[in-house]
């Protein structure tokens, strides 16, 4: 409903979802579908672990449903394989 009648983008980059963060300003290689999923995709060719930026809030890595992850900082060398979209939904408080 907000993307059609607030004509938000549903693909939104990091920074939309926590604007006071200037961490997610540089961020060019994750993005966020609406306000509540964010997707990290690997983008190096060869690689099977990445860094991931998660913004304030509670997130769960939807790989592993009910493990919750404080935001507002880094998940370091996340395991991401060529099976594995790493991506995280925010979990409501």
């Amino acid at each position: 409903e907000g993307t059609s009648k607030l004509l938000k983008p549903i693909v939104r980059p990091m920074w939309w979802l926590d604007p006071e963060d200037e961490v997610t300003y540089d961020i060019a290689d994750q993005y966020a579908l609406g306000d509540d999923i964010i997707v990290a995709p690997v983008v190096v060719k060869g690689q099977r672990a990445r860094d991931v930026y998660l913004t304030s809030g509670v997130w769960e890595d939807l790989d592993d449903p009910g493990r919750h992850i404080q935001g507002g900082q880094w998940i370091l060398n996340l395991e991401a394989p060529l099976a594995k979209l790493p991506c995280f939904r925010r979990v409501a408080e």
